[in-house]
Parts: structure tokens; sequence; C-alpha cells
């Protein structure tokens, strides 16, 4: 692309370096670059820029390689302001300020969190991951600030495997509501995640690993936006929460739950994309907070469940009061007559919330759960191509195997809305080898299903 020459230099319009990160709003999203320049005068090195169409690209120069590992820091130096379209340049200068070759590497929008004169907080936008970064001005410094990557790697609480009971079962259970069961919950089919209380922020994980970057999925910038500071006592710090994601659509006064296909739609889109989508179709992402996994500071997070869970139910109330309104704890029975008007709901598929079943928690242990559907976890093998309006822009269905890498054993290919297809087909890479969940009709001795559907990518309770 050909950049007319400025006052001063390609791009730039003056030499002065601004002095405030001005015109930048917290929860707007702005361009994100970094592009090789092999410059004559300095040398190789990299440039990084941020900015938007009406104030410009703010600039910065370093020959450190970026910082992509949690805690990783890097001087970088403050360049002028630059013009957003020269964000398009690749090719060489050829006299002047910044001589020699410019190739951009890479392109992403952004998230701003926080902007002060000498600090700004972002998130990348990465396609499905997250990740953060702080920039700095230097103590007594015009030019030289740090980029520090400040993406959060917590030691996520072990996830419990339920025990899957009948509904024969599930009724013996609830004679003993009151004594051995202390609470009956309805089953929302979402997503599962880690809720931290620390430093005065809230955080939000999936109990997935990225497989790209080894580090629990981070949720919280797509259900808070860029605000995650809650004032709590100080107690309270340290705290591990359990809960599901799910999502509600609201239209003239009604609310719709959003299917386990619509939320993965949403939690396996990049930031820019799914806060988008929440904004303009008036989708609200709550989280049902179900579990205490560790109750401040000097709690142990190894076994929870070896805990009353009167008292850990007791501590979510405690802990509540203080989280975000789209927060909010069980709804449960813990009377008899109440649990079977609960599980009639939910076997005639009456329940407004869900159809999927219910949670049994045990005075102490691990808690039971029965399903309405007959459902089981298989791993993405393969992608089979679309057909029809499918073809050349959407997957036909998912390939699965019952063991990791393991052959082929049959193929999923309904369940999937259109957008998830698309997301899947834009990046299988993201997806092979991943834990889906399917509902079927009949399990065959060859391990395969008769009639399988894609519920979610999440893994859930």
């Amino acid at each position: 692309m050909f950049i007319p020459f400025a006052a001063f230099a390609p791009g730039i319009p003056k030499k002065e370096i601004e002095p405030d990160l001005y015109g930048l709003e917290p929860g707007e999203f702005v361009t994100f670059l970094k592009s090789l320049h092999e410059a004559k005068r300095s040398g190789k090195h990299w440039d990084i820029r941020l900015g938007k169409p009406d104030i410009g690209l703010f600039s910065w120069a370093t020959k450190k390689e970026f910082p992509t590992q949690p805690g990783q820091s890097i001087a970088v130096y403050q360049q002028p302001l630059h013009k957003y379209d020269y964000k398009n340049f690749y090719g060489v200068l050829p006299t002047g300020y910044g001589a020699g070759y410019v190739h951009k590497a890479e392109e992403s929008p952004i998230m701003i969190r926080s902007v002060q004169p000498d600090k700004l907080e972002f998130s990348v936008d990465e396609g499905g991951l997250i990740s953060r970064y702080l920039l700095q001005r230097k103590k007594d410094s015009k030019n030289t600030w740090y980029l520090v990557n400040t993406t959060p790697n917590p030691r996520l609480p072990e996830k419990k495997k339920y025990k899957l009971i009948s509904e024969q079962s599930a009724r013996n259970l609830l004679n003993h509501l009151g004594s051995k069961i202390v609470s009956v919950q309805h089953k929302i089919d979402g997503a599962l995640s880690a809720i931290f209380l620390k430093d005065g922020k809230l955080e939000l994980f999936s109990h997935r690993i990225s497989n790209v970057t080894g580090r629990p999925i981070v949720y919280t910038e797509k259900i808070l936006g860029p605000y995650n500071l809650v004032n709590y006592p100080p107690e309270l710090d340290g705290s591990v929460l359990l809960g599901e994601v799910y999502a509600v659509q609201k239209n003239n006064g009604d609310e719709r739950i959003l299917s386990p296909a619509e939320l993965s739609g949403i939690l396996n889109s990049g930031l820019h994309k799914a806060r988008d989508k929440l904004e303009k179709n008036n989708i609200e992402l709550r989280v049902f907070v179900f579990d205490a996994a560790k109750m401040g500071k000097g709690d142990d997070i190894a076994d929870w469940t070896t805990r009353p869970y009167e008292k850990r139910r007791a501590y979510l109330a405690s802990v509540l009061k203080y989280l975000p309104p789209n927060f909010h704890l069980p709804i449960e029975a813990t009377k008899q007559q109440d649990a079977y008007r609960l599980l009639a709901a939910i076997s005639k598929k009456r329940h407004p919330l869900t159809q999927e079943g219910l949670i049994f928690h045990p005075a102490v242990g691990v808690p039971y759960k029965w399903k309405t559907f007959d459902e089981d976890n298989v791993y993405v093998v393969g992608i089979s191509p679309g057909e029809g309006k499918y073809r050349d822009r959407g997957i036909g269905g998912l390939l699965y195997s019952n063991k990791p890498g393991g052959p082929p054993l049959g193929v999923v290919g309904t369940g999937f809305s259109d957008e998830l297809r698309e997301m899947i087909y834009q990046n299988p890479e993201q997806y092979i080898g991943r834990v889906m969940r399917v509902k079927y009709q009949q399990k065959y001795p060859t391990g395969a299903y008769r009639a399988p559907v894609f519920v979610s990518f999440e893994e859930s309770r």
C-alpha cells in the first residue's frame, strides 16, 4: 500500500511524541498490530501500535521479542503518533526516518480495560483465546515504557465427576432429602466455570485447558466486559467458587435460555465478535454459582467435597451479595414436596430454565446427577465437509472416537448452529482433540451411537 510522505516521515504527521494516551475509552475495541521493521539506521526491531481512525496509532518500538507468557516484560520506546492508514503499509521506506523494510506480522482487535496518561491495560482478542497486557511508562521517563504480559494463569480446582443415576434412583434419593441429601437443584446445561476472588478482582475461567497456550481459557471479559474490580471484605480474598455459565436473550419482557450449541458459539468466538453479538442480540451471560471450592485464603482447594455442603452453600450466600447482578445462587429444593415438583417439571419439560435434569448434593461427598436423556463425552478426531449451503463455508459434522486420537466411530452431524459450523470450518485445529458432549438414542456394541446430536464442547456438571 502506498502512503504519501507527510511533513516528518511516511505515516507520521509530526515528530513530537504525544504525552498522553488520549481518546481511548474502557470497553471499546481498537486495532492492535505488530510489524517487523528492518530499519537502516536503528536495525531490525518490532513496531507495536494501537489506535483507531479518529486518533491515529500510538506507537512503540522494541528489539525484544513480544512477551507471550504471563509475567514476561520488555522495555518499549514510544514513537510519534502514526496515521491510522499506516497500519496497512508494507514495503520499503526509501529514505529518512525509519528507512528500511516494513512488514505487518499480526493484527488483532483489543479491548481497552483501563487507561491513564502513563498506564494502559488491554485484552488481545486471539480468536477464542484472550491475552492481557499492561503498558506502563517508566517513572521519570518520557519515552520508555514497559510492556507486561498480565494474562492470569490460576490453579483450577479439580473437576469432580458426578455420580450419574437413573430416574428411579433419583426418586429414591428424594426420600432422603433432609438427611443424607441436603439440597436438590435443577441442572443448567451451560459451561462450567471456576470463579476466583483475588486482590479485589473477579476472574472466571473455563475448566478446559487450551491446547495452544497450555493455560485455562479466560471467560472474564466475555461475561463482565472490561470491569472486574469487586469491593468485598478482606476475609473473602482467595475464594474459589464453581459456577455454570449460561446465556439469556431478552425480548419484550420475555427471556429465552440459549441452547448449549448457541452458547458454544459465543464462548468459542473471539472476544470482539462475542461482545458484539451479546450487545446486538440483547443477550446476557449469567452465572449460576453452585459450590465453593476454596473459602478464603487459609482454605485448602484440594478436596472441598469432604466438607459439609450446607457449610459451602452458606459461604456462597455470604459471597454472592458482593458479586455483579448476573451472578445468582442455586434455585434449590430442601423439602421433599418441592423436590418432587421440581423433578416433575423437568421430566415433563415444563421448567423455564432447563430440561436437563437434577443435581443431588449429599451432606458430604460428590453430588449425584440425574439426566433426562442419555449422553456421553467423546473426542473429536476429524471433520466431515459441508454440503449444500455449507459447502466451502461450514462443516458437515464432526468425527468422534471414544479415546483421544482413536479411530472414528461415527459422525455427529446435527445440533450445530450455522455460526458454530462456520467457526469450526475456519479454525479446525482448535477443535480436533476437544471433548464433545453428545446425546443419543442408542449405543451400539462398537461404541458408535444411533442418532447422535451435538450438545456442547463445554464440560458441565
